[in-house]
């Protein structure tokens, strides 16, 4: 009867899956999506030019990118955008010095710089500086023009964040199981879960968990056994003001459940419940999509101990890709090692490798 159910299950979360797969379409000539999802586009590219009289300008330097593209992400209150530049200078003896906040520094000097400049309106004024013979600087402005500025800037005015996220996936799990005097077992699975977010105290303060559970054993070492792993997350995560966008840093503490189901009860281990500690970094990319990566420490020692010898340490990626709909694909690779000693000193070592396919909203 279990087994009949994890089929259903697993076959009703493809179905789920793919109908809202196939209702989305992405439409990869858009410059940019408007934050409600409509499609009035953006010009997202901008002009350097030099700035001042011809005969004034900086004897040898060479903008080596003057229409470049501008990057930008949403955020609470508006957007920030910024664009790459490269800037040469042939002229000899001479070398172009570091930029640091649209201003030449100190540092080491080169023939060929590239820098990053943070789009402050239409035109952005950034000041270059150059280090020649006997220590003499030359300096040029150049302004960077974004016809696009206003347009960005409406979008934002309208740009209300998600601040609930849910999602599905479906996993392929490669799963080992030690145990003192049990012999060893390994199997191959799908899991489920469950996932879900929210972000109750914009924009620093979240909550987030899942639930997950072997949905259906493909292979095994064992054909007399038949195990399952359950489990649930729950976590309070806050965003450090560090480092600047498009990165994003989140600290998270909450609870751990994990149990197995085994027939005959041949081994396994039931209900642990511990503390874990969950670090998260973000690189949030153009309209919704974002590559994170995170950690999790889960003590298991007695009295809660930061001991090595009992933990679970897991972490993982997930690549997210979100489409204009509002929905969110999103691809994970998850790893995870447990290690356990019940208090008659029987060990256990439990480690799996998961690779999931899901959609969020």
């Amino acid at each position: 009867m279990l087994l009949r159910f994890c089929v259903r299950a697993v076959i009703l979360m493809l179905l789920v899956l793919g109908g809202a797969l196939l209702g989305v379409t992405a439409r990869a000539e858009i410059t940019s999506a408007t934050p409600d999802g409509s499609t009035k586009e953006a010009d997202a590219r901008a002009t350097v030019e030099l700035f001042g009289e011809v005969g004034t300008w900086m004897s040898g330097l060479e903008v080596n990118s003057k229409s470049v593209l501008v990057e930008y992400i949403w955020k609470e209150g508006g957007f920030r955008a910024w664009v790459d530049l490269s800037i040469g200078l042939d002229r000899e003896g001479w070398l172009l010095l570091p930029m640091d906040n649209h201003q030449p520094t100190i540092g080491e000097a080169k023939r060929e710089i590239r820098f990053r400049v943070y789009i402050r309106g239409p035109e952005t004024l950034i000041h270059l500086g150059a280090l020649g013979p006997g220590k003499k600087i030359e300096t040029q402005k150049a302004v960077i023009r974004f016809p696009g500025w206003d347009t960005l800037r409406a979008q934002a005015a309208a740009f209300k964040p998600k601040t609930e996220v849910m999602g599905l996936s479906l996993g392929y799990s490669l799963i080992s199981y030690t145990e003192d005097e049990v012999p060893d077992f390994s199997m191959t699975a799908l899991t489920a879960r469950f996932t879900f977010q929210n972000l109750f105290a914009p924009p620093s303060w979240d909550y987030s968990g899942n639930l997950f559970a072997t949905a259906l054993p493909l292979s095994s070492s064992r054909s007399d056994i038949s195990a399952r792993f359950l489990g649930a997350n729950f976590r309070v995560g806050y965003v450090l003001p560090f480092p600047e966008e498009p990165f994003r840093l989140s600290l998270s503490v909450g609870a751990y459940y994990t149990t197995m189901i085994v027939s005959d009860q041949a081994f396994g281990y039931n209900s642990l419940i511990y503390p874990q500690f969950y670090p998260t970094l973000s690189y949030r990319l153009k309209k919704g999509s974002a590559v994170s990566f995170y950690g999790k420490f889960v003590p298991l020692g007695q009295g809660l101990s930061i001991g090595a010898t009992e933990r679970e340490l897991a972490y993982g990626m997930v690549v997210s890709y979100a489409f204009r709909s509002g929905r969110v694909m999103t691809f994970s690779a998850d790893a995870a090692d447990l290690k356990f000693s019940f208090e008659d000193g029987r060990a256990i070592s439990s480690a799996a490798k998961t690779f999931s396919l899901g959609l969020a909203w």
